[in-house]
């Protein structure tokens, strides 16, 4: 799943927990849970120096997020937490990705193992469903 998906789910679970310890292993457990529905996702190494813009933009956006989250809910850390916890699992597949850390190849393939990777026309619509209830939740708290 992209990240920006990742960390409005792991946002809307953070919330759903009310508090900011437990919002943290909701928000990894939103990673797995957005993993285990069929989405698209690039593969690394990626095909083009577009689809790198691409995913270093998703992961910039959802990071943002972030930090929109913690401003935008003051008194809610747990919304940020599950947000950021909700990207973790792939931040860590980078650092694996990008540094070759072997001992992170278990991690890699546990992580693969709990995908289920769809084509780019039919791996979209559920990320893009997934963010617009999980904005739509966030939007209904901040009313």
């Amino acid at each position: 799943m992209l990240e920006t998906p990742h960390s409005l789910l792991g946002g809307a679970v953070g919330a759903a927990t009310g508090n900011p310890w437990l919002a943290a292993p909701a928000g990894v457990a939103s990673h797995v849970a957005g993993d285990l529905l069929p989405h698209w996702n690039p593969e690394f190494p990626f095909k083009s120096k577009k689809l790198y813009a691409f995913v270093i933009a998703d992961f910039i956006v959802a990071e943002a997020l972030v930090v929109a989250f913690w401003i935008l809910f003051p008194d809610r850390p747990e919304i940020a937490i599950g947000a950021f916890f909700g990207t973790l699992p792939d931040i860590i597949l980078g650092i694996r990705y990008t540094f070759k850390v072997r001992w992170l190849r278990g991690y890699q393939h546990l992580h693969g193992v709990l995908h289920w990777e769809a084509p780019l026309v039919y791996g979209l619509w559920p990320q893009l469903l997934v963010s617009i209830l999980s904005v739509w939740y966030l939007v209904e708290l901040a009313n």
